[in-house]
């Protein structure tokens, strides 16, 4: 009788089954790391995203709510301080901002938020200046960037009627009040898609007529 013994060890087919298996158990690991590690990425993205969304709706609120009704009474006529556009916005706050020089000169100043190559800007100066409403002069300062587009739409009540109209301009020759509020529509370059955020609605509490 023949007699075989086998000397302790694996055979070439045990040896590549176990290593097929433990590649396997090795890609799953991988694979959940791999997506765990994703999760926690896009998480993250997804915070900044809305934190930075928060930071530009409270800037934006916090200086354009201190708007003031102010009126330079002059032989040419009134004109009020306060020039709304589509696409820009100049007004006289009582808010400020923080790392500005001229806060400390005046309680009051002149602002114009507007949008200069994907950068959302303000021009600053004091409110009783010659050439307010010019382009030059005044400190210049990046709010945001990475701002494709803005869009400023006001609301004006009628105070004979009650009624209330959203409109695309506030033009200081015509009015002699604030509008009660402004609307702020903006699109915003995020990892190269072009996202619209939802309309920023600031009231405005010093929007009483003057007269």
């Amino acid at each position: 009788m023949k007699r075989t013994d086998r000397v302790g060890g694996f055979t070439l087919l045990e040896l590549v089954i176990a290593l097929s298996i433990t590649s396997l158990i090795l890609v799953f690991i991988g694979s959940a790391f791999f997506m765990s590690y994703r999760s926690e990425e896009k998480a993250s993205e997804r915070d900044e995203f809305l934190q930075r969304i928060r930071i530009i709706n409270e800037r934006l609120t916090w200086l354009i709510r201190g708007a003031y009704p102010f009126v330079k009474v002059s032989s040419d006529g009134n004109i009020l301080y306060f020039s709304g556009k589509e696409d820009s916005l100049g007004f006289v706050t009582t808010s400020t901002l923080s790392k500005s020089a001229i806060e400390e000169r005046a309680g009051l100043t002149y602002m114009n938020i507007f949008l200069d190559n994907n950068n959302l800007k303000v021009m600053e100066k004091l409110f009783f200046e010659k050439d307010i409403f010019e382009d030059s002069g005044g400190r210049e300062y990046t709010l945001f960037d990475n701002i494709d587009s803005i869009r400023f739409e006001y609301l004006d009540g009628k105070a004979e009627t009650g009624a209330e109209q959203w409109v695309s301009e506030w033009l200081p020759e015509e009015k002699d009040y604030l509008p009660s509020a402004v609307r702020i529509t903006l699109t915003i370059i995020h990892r190269g898609s072009i996202i619209e955020l939802p309309p920023i609605v600031v009231n405005i509490q010093a929007s009483k007529r003057l007269t």
